[in-house]
């Protein structure tokens, strides 16, 4: 989370990268801790993408977004929250 406010996209994109590999290689996990950190990874990629690459930014994927957000399992869901409305603004 901090890389994502503290842009620095090349960590944070690679940082996305092994939190998601590590997520599918661990066994330990439960099926509903990988669902709810993969969506995590999920909407942090987008944000990114909208926030860092801008080829995704406007109103209609960000209010996309925002309703599968709510609609989704996930963890830290008020930190993604609060971003999105960042973005929107």
């Amino acid at each position: 989370m901090s890389h994502y406010e503290s842009e620095y996209t090349d960590e944070l994109y690679s940082l996305i990268d092994a939190f998601k590999s590590f997520i599918s290689k661990n066994k330990k996990l439960t099926e509903s801790v990988k669902l709810q950190a993969g969506n995590f990874i999920y909407f942090i990629r987008k944000f990114s993408d909208v926030k860092f690459r801008y080829f995704l930014e406007d109103k209609i994927t960000i209010s996309k977004l925002n309703s599968e957000l709510i609609q989704s399992e996930v963890i830290n869901k008020v930190w993604l929250l609060e971003k999105i409305q960042e973005l929107n603004n």
